[in-house]
């Protein structure tokens, strides 16, 4: 009997490799749809996600080129921002094209043999996400997980796929990584622009003083905060007046929207990252930055004087008050004093199992001392380390922080890199100073359990990683390659 003759993947031809890519990506679709339905979404809904996820995905697997179809799956990412309560239609959308994309890019990557793990961070972070996933997922239901919060688990963890897809893009093309940067600065603007017009609602229908003065948003923040790192890093690099003014409006907007979201953990976070950051740029380019602020803080209030005229002073009357009970906070801070309890609670099960975690979807008993004091189970932990810890173990922080620190200290490398253009360099400095940003409001504030934000974070993180790579393996600054 003869032997059939043997065909490396990398040797197949584009249209027999479409044929093989076809079954991943519909498996994929089949099986978001069937998780969808099981959720009692009702058939209305089903087949509208049917037909506009199809059509999606034709747009997204057709002719445009890498980018551009990572540029779409990323722009239809906003409608998952904030997120209600259920699952709404642009969510399922969004949910189809990055699923879609994700098993399309894996599968071609596979089948082209293309190197794609480029460092160690690169493969613990393919580690954490596939192998460390299916073990926190077994942990989970030997440790009887509760079903809902066992399956937000798993969606909050699905964007870190992204990972591998987005560095790959930023070291591959060279306008990959302002790809990625203006995806995370669009997130902040529409964000920004969607508290704007629920804050002009509120102005316009409110009847007493206070409403206006303890209106306040959580959509976005870590969005927000992103854009204006990003910002900021362009505003110490470059030197061109028209980009400079750009940056500058935008700069503005986003400080005007994670101002009025009355988040102090964001706000500390960021100012330690902004001093962080002019720590690390070049001396010349510090000078630039602090200018910059300087004026982005101006162009702030001059549109704020513009937009709100009278009603301003009752607006910083209440960011005052949020701003001057800051040190009180720690004390007298109900939500945050349940913080503190609830960080005690996960620290003694932590205690009982270190090192393997409780995986995926189990819950903390701890007391809630929101109202009237009460013991209750609940899944959601606010400190993010503690909850890595918790669900994935100790093996499982560890992976993660190797990645994180790792962006951390490459995105100050690849800033000061004379073998990057400016704006790579600019790219970078931004996504160091949200690194250290994240790492500080990651006490009270989890960014891994909550989709959008976890989309966020692992979108920093491959522009950090990226960067340095494509500098890394760029011997000369001009590099030609696409």
């Amino acid at each position: 009997m003869t032997d059939l003759p043997t065909v490396r993947p990398d040797q197949l031809s584009g249209s027999d490799r479409a044929l093989l890519v076809a079954p991943a990506v519909a498996a994929a679709g089949l099986l978001l749809l069937l998780s969808l339905w099981a959720l009692g979404q009702g058939v209305v809904i089903a087949w509208a996600l049917v037909a506009v996820g199809g059509a999606s995905l034709v747009a997204v697997l057709a002719r445009p080129s890498p980018p551009v179809q990572l540029g779409i799956v990323l722009a239809a990412q906003v409608l998952q921002l904030g997120g209600d309560k259920g699952v709404g239609l642009g969510e399922l959308v969004a949910a189809l094209l990055m699923v879609g994309y994700l098993a399309k890019w894996y599968a071609n990557a596979w089948l082209q043999s293309r190197p794609v793990v480029l460092s160690s961070f690169d493969a613990v972070a393919l580690g954490w996400g596939t192998v460390g996933m299916l073990v926190a997922a077994v942990l989970g239901l030997i440790s009887g997980p509760d079903s809902l919060d066992y399956r937000a688990d798993l969606i909050a963890t699905l964007p870190f796929a992204f990972y591998l897809p987005l560095k790959d893009t930023c070291v591959k093309y060279r306008d990959g990584a302002m790809l990625v940067a203006a995806a995370l600065v669009w997130f902040g603007l529409y964000a920004t622009v969607s508290n704007g017009i629920i804050l002009r609602g509120v102005l316009s229908g409110a009847k007493e003083a206070w409403e206006i003065a303890d209106v306040r948003f959580s959509l976005g923040e870590t969005s927000i905060a992103s854009g204006i790192f990003l910002c900021f890093g362009g505003l110490a690099v470059s030197a061109r007046r028209g980009r400079k003014l750009l940056l500058l409006l935008i700069t503005g907007a986003l400080l005007g929207g994670l101002i009025m979201s009355k988040s102090r953990g964001f706000w500390v976070s960021c100012m330690i990252g902004l001093v962080v950051l002019l720590g690390v740029v070049r001396s010349g380019d510090r000078r630039r930055l602090a200018v910059a602020v300087v004026l982005g803080v101006s162009v702030l209030v001059s549109a704020a004087v513009l937009l709100f005229g009278e009603q301003l002073a009752l607006l910083a009357a209440g960011i005052l008050k949020r701003f001057v009970t800051l040190s009180a906070a720690t004390s007298k801070d109900l939500s945050l004093l349940n913080r503190f309890v609830e960080s005690r609670a996960v620290w003694e099960e932590i205690r009982v199992n270190p090192i393997l975690g409780y995986g995926w979807g189990n819950q903390v008993t701890r007391l809630s001392i929101l109202s009237d004091p009460v013991i209750i189970r609940w899944g959601f932990i606010h400190n993010g380390y503690l909850a890595l810890w918790h669900k994935t173990g100790l093996w499982g922080l560890t992976m993660m922080m190797w990645v994180w620190i790792g962006a951390m200290v490459r995105a100050a490398l690849a800033g000061r890199d004379a073998r990057l253009p400016d704006r790579e360099r600019a790219i970078a400095l931004g996504a160091g100073g949200v690194m250290v940003a994240f790492s500080i409001v990651a006490t009270t504030s989890n960014p891994w359990s909550i989709p959008d934000q976890m989309l966020v974070v692992t979108m920093v993180l491959a522009l950090a990683h990226g960067v340095r790579d494509r500098a890394r393996l760029c011997p000369d600054p001009l590099d030609p390659r696409p």
